[in-house]
């Protein structure tokens, strides 16, 4: 958090929560949010919507 902090890409401390636990469990993130895009090692899959 403090990393994307500082490179001027916060985000809201429940994304930090939801990036923390796929990080530990190696889990591909599934997500419309594009705070994700800013979380380095994330395995974020981006979902369109319509």
């Amino acid at each position: 958090m403090t990393a994307l902090k500082a490179k001027g890409n916060p985000i809201p401390t429940n994304d930090v929560w939801i990036a923390a636990h796929a990080l530990e469990t190696g889990a591909d993130l599934v997500s419309a949010d594009r705070h994700f895009q800013h979380v380095e090692g994330i395995a974020w899959i981006r979902v369109t919507t319509s």
